[in-house]
């Protein structure tokens, strides 16, 4: 695929935009899930709307070549969270929003527990059940 000035073919492989670190694939990603130009540089506010625009008439122009390349990035970036070992702080962060979602929905209509900050409601939780805490 021929890149256009605004896109350049780094070493690591990735297409980026020409003196960015945003990739294609993060601005067709947002423009596949029904971003406009407006919320993508919302989203990546060093990019000029201009410079989004001319990525996005490129990928309407070379559809199926970006479709394959965006298919593939997003393959590897699957595969290496797979292939991804959490760490003990990562397990725990999961138990622990797990715990209070789950604490949220039993004390729903409490308004006292709706006053109370993440911090507080998690030091309740773990009194409650201090198993958790370890």
């Amino acid at each position: 695929m021929i890149l256009p000035e605004s896109l350049i073919d780094h070493s690591d492989g990735e297409i980026r935009l020409a003196g960015h670190r945003i990739g294609l694939y993060d601005v067709i990603n947002l423009h596949q899930q029904g971003h406009s130009p407006e919320n993508i540089r919302a989203e990546y506010p060093t990019l000029p709307l201009a410079v989004i625009r001319k990525v996005i008439a490129f990928y309407l122009q070379n559809q199926a070549e970006v479709d394959a390349y965006v298919a593939a990035y997003r393959a590897e970036l699957e595969r290496q969270e797979a292939a991804s070992v959490p760490g003990c702080n990562a397990v725990r962060m999961r138990q622990l929003w797990k715990i209070l979602q789950e604490a949220e929905a039993k004390n729903a209509g409490d308004p006292n527990w709706a006053k109370l900050t993440i911090t507080e409601k998690i030091e309740r939780i773990s009194v409650v059940n201090p198993s958790q805490s370890d």
